[in-house]
């Protein structure tokens, strides 16, 4: 029997050295069905060009010494390497096990739009069956791609299966168990597990709490979700993307966590006050009119929680990291 194709969408924005270290530690993967498609919005050429190097063997690349996988085997790159800018090349080239597409998005798409791409360009060859939805400053350990396959085709009626996200520089701390719950009221989330011990956490294969959504981090989901729920809003830009999947599906699909399925992601910081203000900005947006589309009869409480947090915003931007949604803001795309 043939096993289920996976297609990994990374979306790159101007970290070049982030994202071949997450597609070493994805090349590495005992799982061999899968191919990657990074969409990359920098609109320069920042990532692409080192990337490309990277991956023709040109800049060989080690993983560096302070990575949780520094122990576990060498580097590895793509069999094949492709190229392809969207709106003007004619047709993607098919991707076979293993290889790797660089995809120029040619402007700064937003996370979702930018993943709904990918996921699309992933649709177009035909063989896709699931779509794992990675950020690109994440390093995946290499039974971690198997486990999420393994529990998906177990569990039909889990429509977004998370991993175990697990904090870069202290690997033996949690970020979140696959998501956080949702507090409408406030249009605010609480990332479950974080900071707890992953040995107690992954080896009991057992936890408790409300999970509402997935963390963007990582998002695993099948080709029937997408059919039936559709793509990602992309009106949002930049968050409250995955609580809106996760609401569209309520009472259709479960969300769950794989078991043994981990994931390191990288707490990224920035000292660079104007993004912050913008990030802060597309935050407030989000909350907004994710209740206003989908439980308007909050929306009173949250636009009060949203003028208090413009009266905390000097705290905010005088504390770093920033943590708005459930994990550091920075980090997140």
């Amino acid at each position: 029997m043939k096993r289920p194709k996976v297609y990994v969408i990374v979306v790159t924005y101007r970290a070049p050295l982030d994202a071949i270290e997450c597609f070493a530690s994805l090349f590495a993967s005992d799982y061999g069905r899968f191919s990657v498609i990074a969409c990359d919005n920098s609109m320069d050429d920042s990532t692409l060009p080192p990337v490309w190097a990277w991956a023709q063997g040109k800049d060989p690349f080690q993983i560096p010494a302070a990575s949780p996988l520094r122990d576990r085997r060498e580097a590895r790159m793509p069999e094949v390497t492709h190229r392809f800018r969207h709106g003007m090349d004619r047709s993607p080239p098919r991707l076979g096990d293993r290889q790797l597409l660089l995809l120029d998005t040619g402007s700064n798409r937003g996370f979702a739009a930018a993943n709904n791409l990918g996921v699309r360009y992933a649709v177009e060859m035909g063989d896709a069956d699931y779509f794992w939805i990675l950020n690109p400053d994440t390093v995946v350990e290499p039974g971690t791609l198997g486990r999420l396959v393994a529990y998906a085709e177990t569990c039909p009626d889990v429509g977004l299966l998370g991993t175990y996200l697990v904090d870069y520089d202290k690997p033996q701390t949690l970020q979140a168990i696959g998501g956080a719950a949702w507090d409408y009221r406030t249009a605010t989330a609480s990332r479950l597990g974080a900071g707890e011990s992953v040995d107690q956490v992954v080896a009991s294969g057992s936890w408790s709490g409300t999970l509402d959504l997935l963390v963007g981090a990582s998002m695993f989901v099948s080709r029937a979700f997408i059919e039936d729920i559709g793509p990602m809003d992309e009106s949002y830009f930049l968050y409250c993307e995955e609580i809106d999947w996760a609401h569209r599906a309520r009472g259709r699909y479960a969300i769950d966590v794989a078991p043994g399925a981990i994931v390191y992601h990288k707490e990224v910081t920035s000292q660079k006050t104007g993004l912050m203000w913008k990030r802060w900005f597309y935050f407030q947006r989000a909350r907004l009119l994710f209740t206003a589309r989908r439980c308007p009869r909050y929306l009173p409480s949250v636009s009060l929680a949203v003028l208090g947090a413009a009266g905390r915003l000097p705290q905010y931007c005088a504390s770093l990291p920033i943590t708005l949604y459930g994990q550091s803001d920075l980090s997140r795309r």
